[in-house]
């Protein structure tokens, strides 16, 4: 079977999932072919994952709301061109998040399309995650697309077993899929792990009893990373606060700002860089807590919560749907009421008094790279259906 993986965002720590995928399915005996980034296509053919591939540039968006859907339409129909060039049997969008509109008007203006399917890493379309009224008739426009799209044979993958069920209810067919949230398999002995934790507290300056809780990933703003210096009073002095990623929504100065009128910036760290995928092992091992603030129109998987559970780093989230089920499932972290600033100090301090948590076993195994790219084609082989 011949494979065509695109991916409209090909940059940050995404392109690692695209490269666990290629791995896995070449692996499993499948030609793979990619469309994206040149830089990932790049890393791709290096080490010989891909038959071969054709340099996407990444989408770009931020005009009115037409203009953003006629670069998506326009992006939509060149993966097509390249399926076609490459006589793939399916052609894979690794995001197809705010793509069911362009993709809904490709599949009626053409015909002859090839067999389609994409992953939907977030759930905004839903009225629970809608942050305006804006964002509602939006998120109906993308509801309605998807089940179009359903309607007419594409197959959704979704990274929970939850949301598969509750999607194919909505959409009235079986086209939604569970795989697993690929994760990297690190090998962190206890022993490196203690002196990972004290270089890190040499770097910061911080003294051997601080607790060092990791907000991790670029500051966008459904990531609340301003509702983690907001926290932070709450907690006693010895509890310190370190970002690392890019800037995006909230900058650096404004989170040192909002410190300041709290009288916390010397409990405030920053690494304002893409962190590269090989210090990642390091950062997430040195640091006591991996907190995920992220507010209530977060709807998705979380990249850095894996990767702390892949590690073993206590986790503190909130009890948003699919986050919650990927936790309470393996017991991989605290849940505290998602935006509620007190309980998520309340879950941070009950998870640092807490044992180190055992290594996740059963989890590593569920979201292994074989078992992600295993599922990916169950759902390829349900074209068959």
């Amino acid at each position: 079977m011949k494979i065509l993986l695109i991916d409209p965002v090909g940059a940050g720590h995404h392109q690692e999932y695209a490269v666990l995928l290629a791995g896995g399915l070449t692996e499993l005996g499948l030609k793979i072919y990619f469309a994206g980034s040149l830089p990932l296509l790049n890393a791709l053919a290096s080490t010989s994952l891909i038959q071969d591939g054709i340099p996407l540039d990444e989408i770009k968006v931020g005009g009115n709301f037409f203009n953003n859907e006629r670069m998506r339409v326009h992006y939509y129909q060149r993966s097509i061109a390249a399926s076609r060039k490459f006589n793939v049997d399916i052609c894979h969008f690794l995001y197809m998040d705010h793509l069911l509109i362009s993709g809904s008007y490709s599949w009626i203006l053409q015909s002859n399309l090839p067999s389609v399917c994409g992953t939907l890493h977030g759930v905004y379309f839903l009225p629970t995650y809608a942050v305006s009224n804006a964002h509602k008739y939006k998120g109906k426009a993308d509801l309605m697309a998807l089940r179009f799209l359903c309607s007419r044979g594409m197959r959704i993958m979704v990274h929970s077993k939850n949301l598969a069920i509750y999607l194919n209810e909505l959409t009235g067919t079986q086209k939604v899929d569970y795989v697993p949230y690929p994760v990297k398999t690190y090998e962190q002995p206890d022993s490196k792990k203690g002196a990972m934790r004290a270089r890190l507290r040499g770097e910061l300056g911080l003294a051997p009893q601080a607790v060092l809780i990791l907000v991790f990933g670029g500051t966008r703003y459904d990531k609340g990373a301003d509702l983690a210096v907001k926290m932070l009073p709450y907690l006693p002095d010895h509890y310190h606060l370190l970002f690392a990623g890019k800037d995006t929504y909230f900058s650096r100065n404004y989170l040192t700002g909002l410190a300041s009128k709290h009288g916390l910036l010397e409990r405030l760290h920053f690494d304002s860089r893409f962190i590269p995928e090989e210090e990642v092992p390091a950062l997430f091992s040195g640091c006591d807590i991996v907190l995920l603030p992220y507010r209530k129109n977060f709807s998705g998987q979380s990249g850095p919560l894996t990767v702390a559970a892949a590690l073993g780093t206590k986790i503190v989230a909130p009890d948003l749907p699919v986050l919650a089920e990927t936790i309470s499932n393996d017991n991989l972290g605290w849940l505290y009421p998602v935006e509620d600033l007190e309980r998520m100090a309340a879950a941070v301090l009950e998870a640092a008094n807490a044992p180190a948590l055992k290594s996740p076993q059963k989890f590593i195994d569920d979201h292994s790279a074989l078992a992600f790219s295993k599922a990916v084609a169950s759902s390829y082989s349900n074209w068959n259906l």
